[in-house]
């Protein structure tokens, strides 16, 4: 069973107990092979039937992928509609919820949102990314236009020309003799 099945039971968990008997339920978990004869027994073993459901909550997660798509089809069988309709209808936060927690049987659309909340989460980090990065720019560009500024003050530079973010070249005013700033030399 899946995390966010799991997290539907454990939510419901006093309604569970106090409204469903474990009886109406295993039988056909027992003929879907999702509870085994040791199961059913220790399920059984409870003195009343609020310890049987408690008994029987506590072993269902651990019965497989299938067990609580299994589990709702048992309590519609048996009458629980309401029981089902609280399950599936619980709210949960859509920030603990991810595409790997939902059963491969869930409605589409549980899974399209799902997809939707997964995509959005992904484009608010890269939004934080570009907003991060462009200031990041501006910093790195008004610290550079201040060191041309003091270049072309110091050196009484006639010209100033950006080649590329890793090359300047700065023509002097006295001379036509080029100060390239960068690790290459472009021609002028």
């Amino acid at each position: 069973m899946n995390s966010l099945d799991r997290r539907r039971l454990r939510e419901n968990y006093v309604e569970l107990v106090r409204n469903l008997n474990p009886e109406d339920v295993t039988d056909y978990l027992y003929q879907e092979q999702i509870l085994s004869d040791e199961d059913c027994e220790n399920i059984f073993s409870g003195a009343t039937r609020a310890q049987r459901m408690r008994l029987f909550l506590a072993l269902l997660p651990k019965k497989g992928p299938n067990s609580y798509s299994k589990f709702i089809t048992a309590m519609q069988q048996s009458g629980y509609d309401y029981l089902v309709e609280i399950l599936t209808n619980t709210p949960l936060d859509p920030d603990e919820i991810d595409a790997e927690s939902v059963a491969p049987d869930s409605p589409p659309i549980l899974l399209q949102e799902i997809r939707l909340h997964t995509l959005k989460e992904k484009l608010e980090h890269q939004s934080e990314v570009v907003k991060s990065m462009q200031s990041e720019m501006k910093q790195v560009s008004l610290s550079s236009m201040l060191n041309i500024i003091i270049i072309s003050q110091v050196f009484c530079i006639r010209k100033c020309r950006v080649v590329t973010a890793d090359y300047l070249i700065l023509s002097h005013s006295d001379s036509k003799s080029s100060i390239i700033l960068g690790s290459r030399l472009l021609p002028q």
